[in-house]
């Protein structure tokens, strides 16, 4: 697949705008390590979170 420098530059300037905001965490599971303030919390409640959102995620 070829892709144009220019079209995937707009591309993720795009995605930037829409998840690059603070309203975006309210709806993401990733709002969870957000509630804790040291690195090592941060990191185990950011993996578990992943980990647990990945079992359920529905296409």
């Amino acid at each position: 697949m070829d892709l144009d420098i220019d079209t995937l530059k707009d591309f993720l300037d795009e995605k930037v705008l829409q998840y690059n905001t603070p309203d975006f965490i309210d709806l993401d599971p990733i709002q969870i390590p957000h509630m804790f303030s040291l690195k090592e919390d941060i990191e185990i409640s950011g993996f578990l979170t992943a980990t647990i959102y990945w079992g359920n995620y529905i296409l």
